[in-house]
């Protein structure tokens, strides 16, 4: 019997142990992550990993989006691939983002009719409006308009140029919002994808420091206006 009671006190000791050996282990930044917590990559992030120039920033460690920047700005002006991770409803987040080098001379010219931007919960789809507003649950729905092909393969399908996301989250917000914000946008090239086959719609995200969601474009110019000429045709003013 007193065996048996030294065995049942081995147990348990070992098993409390166990308990907290994994609870000081397993904790991302202070906050305990679960057993049963899921890993999502982008196909982004893993293209770049492994890279030497790769270095990946933690949104827990972060405070706002307006923190996230200047991480990623320091990254960008030493001419280093910026991967982001994060947890969230217990997951673990891997994804890639561009921004660009306050201090650079170089300019960034996009030359893609793909583009979306977002502002917190926000998005404008320029390819159907410069001024319509959509929620960003809405992605998967406004990628149907992505047109813009960037070469056709082997087997003589079109390849779309990835979507351009230029995003945007107000300094009032913690952190959180900005890993929602990401998370919503993975989740919904997923459901699209599921639809159109894998990889068919991709993104890069543009992370942006000011706030070019609300300025207004200006009017279109004017028709031109034609004065006819007496056996001339039409003279352009």
């Amino acid at each position: 019997m007193k065996n048996q009671f030294k065995v049942y006190l081995l147990i348990c000791a070992s098993t409390i142990y166990l308990s907290c050996e994994n609870s000081t282990e397993n904790y991302l930044d202070g906050n305990p992550i679960q057993f049963s917590a899921s890993k999502i990559y982008s196909n982004e992030y893993l293209k770049f990993e492994g890279d030497p120039k790769f270095e990946v920033i933690n949104l827990d460690e972060t405070s706002n989006f307006e923190s996230l920047i200047e991480k990623m700005q320091l990254l960008s002006c030493e001419d280093k691939f910026t991967g982001l991770t994060y947890s969230l409803n217990d997951t673990i987040h891997y994804q890639y983002g561009v921004t660009i080098c306050p201090t650079s001379n170089v300019t960034s010219c996009f030359f893609n009719r793909n583009t979306i931007r977002i502002k917190n919960d926000s998005l404008k789809n320029y390819r159907v409006s410069i001024d319509q507003y959509y929620p960003i649950e809405s992605i998967a729905e406004q990628l149907k308009t992505m047109e813009h092909v960037d070469y056709i393969d082997t087997s003589g399908n079109p390849i779309l140029k990835k979507v351009l996301i230029y995003l945007y989250v107000e300094e009032k917000y913690p952190i959180i919002k900005t890993k929602q914000i990401l998370s919503e946008i993975e989740n919904q090239f997923k459901l699209a994808n599921l639809v159109m086959g894998e990889d068919y719609y991709r993104y890069l995200l543009i992370f942006e420091e000011e706030n070019y969601f609300d300025i207004s474009f200006p009017p279109p110019p004017p028709p031109p206006i034609f004065e006819a000429q007496e056996n001339k045709g039409f003279k352009l003013n």
